[in-house]
């Protein structure tokens, strides 16, 4: 089997992954003119559910997106054209996720989801740079950069950082991961073995902030706790919203903490 790291840059997520046999999937894409019912639940780790998460249904190709928010009990519900769709969930504090589901004609399809709490922020001062560490080790080392908005506008100030890792080993963490892994351009289907999902922010936290460059930024990302015999060396990969490419970036094991260290420039 081959092992691979992906860097995830919807949202700035990284991950272990590895390569298993292709779905041989596609297909599915095609849809008509008839509607049909998309529903499901949002809830976090621990089965609360989620009030207020943005949900947008896109079809896998093209149409118009269509979008709701849940209810106080993590509902929601979507009258979208039948056929193959991802659908988004998005709200401040939760690691966002995509979803990808096939709906068909006069039907109903049920889409449970979980979301996880995002760890942070942990504060950057960019004219410095430096190491931000989060929970279970992960980490990120920036060197100076300057930040803008999604609107390209310069931003100046002090940012903070959301550090995320989730591990594969945990069903609930496995189910909150930024996108789904068959999102491969080549089909194949990937075998995580851990991920950090990283999100810059303006120093209030009202603001998502991207890198004006692209610097080689450190990462360090924790193995999944009970995952057996991991290589010494890995291959990164990264991930634009949801299709998986491979970069030309490795990252190497430390043996003594089950850590995998390298750099990525890959944040979109």
């Amino acid at each position: 089997m081959k092992r691979t790291i992906v860097a995830v840059s919807c949202v700035l997520a990284l991950g272990l992954v590895g390569c298993s046999s292709s779905s041989g999937g596609g297909g599915g894409g095609e849809f008509g003119n008839d509607t049909a019912a998309l529903r499901g639940v949002v809830t976090d780790m621990d089965g609360n559910a989620l009030e207020g998460v943005f949900v947008t249904s896109t079809h896998f190709d093209g149409g118009e997106s269509v979008s709701t928010s849940t209810d106080a009990a993590g509902a929601w519900d979507l009258d979208v054209a039948a056929g193959r769709v991802t659908v988004s969930f998005i709200e401040l504090g939760l690691v966002t996720t995509r979803k990808k589901a096939i709906v068909g004609e006069n039907g109903r399809t049920f889409l449970p989801v979980t979301m996880a709490a995002q760890a942070g922020p942990f504060m950057l001062n960019p004219s410095v740079g430096g190491m931000i560490e989060g929970p279970r080790g992960a980490a990120i080392e920036l060197p100076v950069v300057a930040f803008q908005t999604l609107s390209d506008e310069s931003y100046d100030g002090m940012v903070g950082v959301y550090l995320t890792p989730l591990d594969p080993t945990i069903p609930a963490e496995l189910s909150a991961y930024p996108a789904p892994l068959d999102a491969t351009r080549d089909g194949s289907v990937l075998e995580s073995f851990g991920m950090i999902e990283v999100e810059f922010r303006s120093e209030d936290g009202d603001e998502v902030l991207k890198m004006m460059d692209r610097p080689q930024v450190g990462i360090r990302v924790p193995a999944g706790a009970s995952i057996q015999d991991l290589p010494e060396t890995i291959p990164l990969w990264h991930n634009v919203f949801d299709d998986w490419s491979l970069s030309d970036q490795v990252a190497t094991r430390d043996g003594d903490t089950n850590m995998y260290t390298g750099t990525v420039e890959h944040f979109s």
